[in-house]
């Protein structure tokens, strides 16, 4: 099983050209799994 955290950067989210690079949304985790389930 592999865990991505792609967005933890708070729980408002924010817009701009300061919050490209990181994001400004709420969280996201990808969840990888070696099976189809």
């Amino acid at each position: 099983m592999v865990i991505t955290c792609w967005g933890s950067r708070g729980s408002i989210p924010v817009s701009g050209r300061e919050y490209n690079k990181y994001g400004g949304d709420t969280t996201c985790l990808e969840i990888l799994t070696q099976s189809d389930d």
